[in-house]
Protein backbone atom coordinates (compact mmCIF):
# COMPACT_ATOMS: atom_id res chain seq x y z
CA UNK A 1 0.00 0.00 0.00
CA UNK A 2 1.24 3.46 -0.84
CA UNK A 3 1.18 6.07 1.91
CA UNK A 4 -1.24 8.93 1.21
CA UNK A 5 -1.40 12.46 2.59
CA UNK A 6 -4.20 15.00 2.51
CA UNK A 7 -3.85 18.31 0.72
CA UNK A 8 -2.38 20.55 3.42
CA UNK A 9 -3.38 24.12 4.20
CA UNK A 10 -0.99 27.02 3.77
CA UNK A 11 1.94 27.43 6.13
CA UNK A 12 4.40 30.06 5.04
CA UNK A 13 6.91 32.40 6.59
CA UNK A 14 6.40 36.14 6.40
CA UNK A 15 8.72 38.85 5.21
CA UNK A 16 9.71 39.44 8.83
CA UNK A 17 11.45 36.06 9.00
CA UNK A 18 15.09 36.20 7.86
CA UNK A 19 15.96 33.95 4.94
CA UNK A 20 18.63 31.42 5.77
CA UNK A 21 20.06 28.72 3.53
CA UNK A 22 23.23 26.72 3.05
CA UNK A 23 25.18 24.53 5.43
CA UNK A 24 28.23 24.67 7.63
CA UNK A 25 29.03 26.15 11.02
CA UNK A 26 29.49 29.71 9.74
CA UNK A 27 26.11 29.75 7.97
CA UNK A 28 24.38 28.18 11.00
CA UNK A 29 25.90 30.79 13.34
CA UNK A 30 24.59 33.57 11.07
CA UNK A 31 21.13 31.98 10.99
CA UNK A 32 20.94 31.70 14.75
CA UNK A 33 21.95 35.32 15.21
CA UNK A 34 19.40 36.55 12.66
CA UNK A 35 16.59 34.42 14.08
CA UNK A 36 17.21 35.49 17.68
CA UNK A 37 17.01 39.16 16.69
CA UNK A 38 13.79 38.70 14.71
CA UNK A 39 10.23 38.26 15.84
CA UNK A 40 8.49 34.89 15.58
CA UNK A 41 6.94 34.04 12.19
CA UNK A 42 3.22 34.48 11.66
CA UNK A 43 0.80 32.10 10.03
CA UNK A 44 -1.12 33.19 6.94
CA UNK A 45 -4.80 32.46 6.64
CA UNK A 46 -4.88 32.50 2.84
CA UNK A 47 -4.57 29.26 0.92
CA UNK A 48 -1.90 30.61 -1.41
CA UNK A 49 0.78 27.96 -1.32
CA UNK A 50 1.27 24.56 0.23
CA UNK A 51 3.78 24.38 3.07
CA UNK A 52 7.13 22.75 2.52
CA UNK A 53 9.34 20.79 4.85
CA UNK A 54 11.96 23.53 4.60
CA UNK A 55 9.45 26.19 5.69
CA UNK A 56 8.27 24.08 8.61
CA UNK A 57 11.77 23.26 9.84
CA UNK A 58 12.87 26.90 9.52
CA UNK A 59 9.89 28.13 11.55
CA UNK A 60 10.39 25.42 14.17
CA UNK A 61 14.11 26.20 14.47
CA UNK A 62 13.46 29.92 14.79
CA UNK A 63 10.76 29.36 17.43
CA UNK A 64 13.09 27.02 19.35
CA UNK A 65 15.75 29.72 19.58
CA UNK A 66 13.24 32.25 20.89
CA UNK A 67 11.70 30.04 23.58
CA UNK A 68 11.47 26.54 25.03
CA UNK A 69 7.96 25.00 24.97
CA UNK A 70 6.44 24.97 28.46
CA UNK A 71 9.64 26.00 30.21
CA UNK A 72 9.28 25.47 33.99
CA UNK A 73 10.53 27.95 36.54
CA UNK A 74 13.27 27.04 39.07
CA UNK A 75 10.75 25.64 41.57
CA UNK A 76 8.48 24.00 38.96
CA UNK A 77 8.41 20.82 36.89
CA UNK A 78 7.37 19.91 33.37
CA UNK A 79 5.07 16.91 33.68
CA UNK A 80 5.34 14.91 30.43
CA UNK A 81 2.89 12.06 29.85
CA UNK A 82 3.59 9.45 27.15
CA UNK A 83 0.66 7.12 26.36
CA UNK A 84 0.84 4.00 24.19
CA UNK A 85 -2.11 3.74 21.80
CA UNK A 86 -0.86 0.92 19.58
CA UNK A 87 -3.29 -1.22 17.59
CA UNK A 88 -0.67 -3.96 17.43
CA UNK A 89 2.02 -4.49 19.99
CA UNK A 90 2.16 -6.64 23.08
CA UNK A 91 -0.84 -8.77 24.05
CA UNK A 92 -1.62 -10.51 27.33
CA UNK A 93 -3.72 -13.69 27.64
CA UNK A 94 -5.58 -14.82 30.76
CA UNK A 95 -6.60 -18.49 30.87
CA UNK A 96 -9.63 -19.06 33.11
CA UNK A 97 -12.72 -21.25 33.13
CA UNK A 98 -11.45 -23.11 30.09
CA UNK A 99 -11.34 -19.89 28.06
CA UNK A 100 -8.56 -17.58 26.87
CA UNK A 101 -9.21 -13.86 27.38
CA UNK A 102 -6.94 -11.60 25.34
CA UNK A 103 -5.91 -8.07 26.23
CA UNK A 104 -3.70 -5.43 24.71
CA UNK A 105 -1.10 -4.08 27.11
CA UNK A 106 -1.12 -0.27 27.35
CA UNK A 107 1.72 1.64 28.98
CA UNK A 108 1.73 5.20 30.33
CA UNK A 109 5.01 6.85 31.33
CA UNK A 110 4.87 10.07 33.35
CA UNK A 111 8.09 12.06 33.74
CA UNK A 112 8.59 15.11 35.94
CA UNK A 113 11.40 17.31 34.60
CA UNK A 114 12.70 19.93 37.09
CA UNK A 115 13.22 23.54 36.12
CA UNK A 116 16.22 23.50 38.43
CA UNK A 117 18.81 21.16 36.84
CA UNK A 118 20.27 20.30 40.26
CA UNK A 119 17.00 18.65 41.33
CA UNK A 120 16.27 14.98 40.58
CA UNK A 121 13.87 13.86 37.86
CA UNK A 122 10.95 11.57 38.75
CA UNK A 123 9.15 8.93 36.68
CA UNK A 124 6.31 6.43 37.05
CA UNK A 125 5.25 3.67 34.65
CA UNK A 126 1.70 2.31 34.72
CA UNK A 127 0.04 -0.42 32.67
CA UNK A 128 -3.54 -1.05 31.67
CA UNK A 129 -5.11 -4.14 30.09
CA UNK A 130 -7.41 -3.20 27.21
CA UNK A 131 -9.89 -5.97 26.26
CA UNK A 132 -9.60 -7.13 22.66
CA UNK A 133 -13.14 -8.58 22.48
CA UNK A 134 -16.41 -8.57 24.39
CA UNK A 135 -15.66 -11.78 26.31
CA UNK A 136 -12.42 -10.29 27.65
CA UNK A 137 -14.29 -7.08 28.57
CA UNK A 138 -16.87 -9.02 30.61
CA UNK A 139 -14.18 -11.05 32.39
CA UNK A 140 -12.27 -7.87 33.27
CA UNK A 141 -15.41 -6.21 34.66
CA UNK A 142 -15.87 -9.13 37.07
CA UNK A 143 -12.24 -9.11 38.24
CA UNK A 144 -11.36 -5.46 38.71
CA UNK A 145 -9.22 -6.31 41.75
CA UNK A 146 -6.70 -8.24 39.63
CA UNK A 147 -7.36 -6.86 36.14
CA UNK A 148 -7.26 -3.14 36.88
CA UNK A 149 -4.47 -0.60 36.18
CA UNK A 150 -1.14 -1.03 37.95
CA UNK A 151 1.47 1.63 38.68
CA UNK A 152 5.07 0.91 39.57
CA UNK A 153 7.21 2.74 42.13
CA UNK A 154 8.48 6.26 41.56
CA UNK A 155 11.99 6.26 40.06
CA UNK A 156 14.38 9.15 40.60
CA UNK A 157 17.53 10.02 38.70
CA UNK A 158 19.63 12.98 37.61
CA UNK A 159 19.59 14.41 34.06
CA UNK A 160 16.83 12.07 32.90
CA UNK A 161 19.08 9.02 32.61
CA UNK A 162 16.51 6.43 33.76
CA UNK A 163 17.29 3.68 31.27
CA UNK A 164 21.00 3.93 30.55
CA UNK A 165 24.18 4.75 32.46
CA UNK A 166 25.14 8.42 32.28
CA UNK A 167 28.02 7.60 29.92
CA UNK A 168 25.83 5.70 27.41
CA UNK A 169 22.99 6.56 25.06
CA UNK A 170 22.56 6.79 21.30
CA UNK A 171 20.20 8.18 18.67
CA UNK A 172 17.37 5.75 19.45
CA UNK A 173 17.83 5.88 23.24
CA UNK A 174 19.24 9.35 23.91
CA UNK A 175 20.50 10.04 27.41
CA UNK A 176 21.30 13.52 28.64
CA UNK A 177 25.00 12.72 28.33
CA UNK A 178 24.46 11.73 24.68
CA UNK A 179 22.57 14.95 23.97
CA UNK A 180 25.26 17.04 25.64
CA UNK A 181 27.96 15.74 23.30
CA UNK A 182 25.98 16.20 20.08
CA UNK A 183 27.12 18.94 17.71
CA UNK A 184 24.90 22.02 17.53
CA UNK A 185 25.34 22.38 13.77
CA UNK A 186 22.55 20.80 11.63
CA UNK A 187 24.75 19.28 8.92
CA UNK A 188 26.93 17.62 11.56
CA UNK A 189 23.83 16.31 13.39
CA UNK A 190 22.53 14.73 10.19
CA UNK A 191 25.96 13.23 9.49
CA UNK A 192 26.04 11.79 13.02
CA UNK A 193 22.63 10.14 12.57
CA UNK A 194 23.69 8.73 9.20
CA UNK A 195 26.89 7.31 10.66
CA UNK A 196 24.97 5.68 13.54
CA UNK A 197 22.50 4.11 11.09
CA UNK A 198 25.32 2.74 8.95
CA UNK A 199 27.16 1.38 11.98
CA UNK A 200 24.06 -0.50 13.14
CA UNK A 201 23.00 -1.81 9.72
CA UNK A 202 20.09 0.58 9.08
CA UNK A 203 19.39 2.10 5.68
CA UNK A 204 19.74 5.88 5.60
CA UNK A 205 16.28 6.63 4.25
CA UNK A 206 13.58 9.14 5.16
CA UNK A 207 12.08 6.83 7.79
CA UNK A 208 15.20 5.97 9.78
CA UNK A 209 16.66 9.48 9.68
CA UNK A 210 13.35 11.06 10.72
CA UNK A 211 13.10 8.61 13.62
CA UNK A 212 16.64 9.35 14.78
CA UNK A 213 16.42 13.14 14.63
CA UNK A 214 12.97 13.39 16.23
CA UNK A 215 13.60 10.86 19.00
CA UNK A 216 15.38 13.44 21.24
CA UNK A 217 12.35 15.75 20.87
CA UNK A 218 9.80 13.13 21.94
CA UNK A 219 9.71 14.05 25.64
CA UNK A 220 9.88 17.84 24.95
CA UNK A 221 12.41 18.27 27.73
CA UNK A 222 15.39 19.56 25.75
CA UNK A 223 16.05 22.99 27.24
CA UNK A 224 19.05 23.64 25.00
CA UNK A 225 17.65 26.12 22.48
CA UNK A 226 20.55 25.65 20.06
CA UNK A 227 20.14 21.86 20.02
CA UNK A 228 16.37 22.01 19.44
CA UNK A 229 16.87 24.50 16.61
CA UNK A 230 19.67 22.45 15.04
CA UNK A 231 17.58 19.27 15.21
CA UNK A 232 14.66 20.93 13.41
CA UNK A 233 16.98 22.36 10.77
CA UNK A 234 18.61 18.96 10.23
CA UNK A 235 15.16 17.37 9.85
CA UNK A 236 14.49 19.86 7.08
CA UNK A 237 17.52 18.49 5.22
CA UNK A 238 16.25 14.89 5.09
CA UNK A 239 15.39 13.97 1.53
CA UNK A 240 11.96 12.45 1.00
CA UNK A 241 10.22 13.51 4.23
CA UNK A 242 6.58 14.48 3.53
CA UNK A 243 4.49 17.03 5.42
CA UNK A 244 0.76 17.04 6.21
CA UNK A 245 -0.43 20.18 7.99
CA UNK A 246 -3.82 18.66 8.87
CA UNK A 247 -3.07 15.34 10.59
CA UNK A 248 -4.32 13.41 13.61
CA UNK A 249 -2.63 10.70 15.68
CA UNK A 250 -4.63 9.33 18.59
CA UNK A 251 -6.33 12.30 20.26
CA UNK A 252 -3.73 14.81 19.04
CA UNK A 253 -3.99 17.08 15.99
CA UNK A 254 -1.27 19.09 14.29
CA UNK A 255 1.38 19.05 11.58
CA UNK A 256 2.77 15.62 10.70
CA UNK A 257 6.11 14.73 9.15
CA UNK A 258 6.20 11.33 7.46
CA UNK A 259 9.17 9.22 6.41
CA UNK A 260 8.56 6.15 4.22
CA UNK A 261 10.95 3.21 4.26
CA UNK A 262 13.03 2.70 1.12
CA UNK A 263 12.67 -1.07 1.67
CA UNK A 264 8.87 -1.05 1.50
CA UNK A 265 6.29 1.65 0.89
CA UNK A 266 4.10 -0.16 3.42
CA UNK A 267 6.42 0.88 6.27
CA UNK A 268 6.41 4.46 7.47
CA UNK A 269 6.92 6.64 10.52
CA UNK A 270 4.78 9.69 11.25
CA UNK A 271 5.69 12.36 13.81
CA UNK A 272 3.11 14.97 14.87
CA UNK A 273 4.04 18.48 16.04
CA UNK A 274 2.07 21.32 17.59
CA UNK A 275 1.94 24.00 14.87
CA UNK A 276 2.18 26.81 17.43
CA UNK A 277 5.08 25.93 19.71
CA UNK A 278 6.44 22.86 17.84
CA UNK A 279 6.15 20.43 20.73
CA UNK A 280 6.17 16.81 19.61
CA UNK A 281 2.60 15.60 20.20
CA UNK A 282 2.55 12.03 18.91
CA UNK A 283 4.48 9.29 17.16
CA UNK A 284 3.16 6.52 14.89
CA UNK A 285 4.87 3.60 13.15
CA UNK A 286 2.71 1.99 10.44
CA UNK A 287 3.20 -1.53 9.06
CA UNK A 288 0.87 -2.42 6.18
CA UNK A 289 2.98 -5.19 4.63
CA UNK A 290 0.57 -8.01 5.45
CA UNK A 291 -2.60 -6.33 4.22
CA UNK A 292 -3.78 -5.58 7.76
CA UNK A 293 -2.58 -2.21 9.02
CA UNK A 294 -0.77 -2.42 12.34
CA UNK A 295 0.30 0.69 14.14
CA UNK A 296 2.46 1.55 17.12
CA UNK A 297 1.28 4.90 18.45
CA UNK A 298 2.41 7.05 21.36
CA UNK A 299 0.98 10.45 22.29
CA UNK A 300 2.73 13.07 24.41
CA UNK A 301 1.22 15.79 26.58
CA UNK A 302 3.00 18.27 28.85
CA UNK A 303 1.93 20.68 31.58
CA UNK A 304 3.76 22.79 34.16
CA UNK A 305 3.26 21.66 37.79
CA UNK A 306 4.56 22.91 41.13
CA UNK A 307 5.71 19.58 42.59
CA UNK A 308 6.80 16.04 41.78
CA UNK A 309 6.54 12.74 43.69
Amino acid sequence: ATAKTRSPRSLTTTSRSPKCSGSGAAVWATCRSAWRSSTAPSRRTSASAAPTLAQFSTQAAQASLLRTPLEPGPSQYRKAVARDLSSGGQTFTVAANGEDYRYRLRTTVITWVPGDPTRPWARTISTTLEPIDEAARRYQAKHRDTMGPTTGPVDHTSNGDFNVPASDGDWLNPSQAFLDQLPREPTQLLASARAWNTQHGFTNDAQTLLEALTRPLSQTWIDDHDLRAALFTAIGQIEGVQLDEDATIGDQHGTALMGVSSRSGALRTEVLFDPNDYRLLAWRFVNDREGTVKTAETTFTSVIVSSAP
